[in-house]
């Protein structure tokens, strides 16, 4: 595999929906490349979060779930040791 377009690694979420409000206004998640979604814990003792999923088909790499995008996941529960990632299909 070659890295040859120039573009970063890590994008933010409006890099693959740029005309997503949602999207645009995000800071606390972030992608790997066009297709892994990150949403990390950053709230000490924090055991949840808001989740917000851009559009298409997310897989919920914790739970094995698929997930229609374009609706944020309320009080997502996750471990001290998890980070939630979403790998969209």
């Amino acid at each position: 595999m070659s890295f040859v377009s120039g573009y970063p690694l890590i994008r933010p979420l409006w890099w693959i929906a740029p005309n997503d409000l949602y999207a645009l206004e995000c800071e606390t998640q972030f992608l790997v490349g066009d297709n892994y979604l990150v949403a990390p814990i950053s709230d000490e003792g924090a055991t949840e979060r808001d989740i917000y999923l851009p559009q298409g088909t997310w897989e919920d790499e914790l739970r094995g779930d698929s997930v229609k995008g374009g609706v944020w996941l309320k009080k997502y529960k996750v471990g001290i040791d998890q980070v939630p990632t979403f790998k969209l299909v």
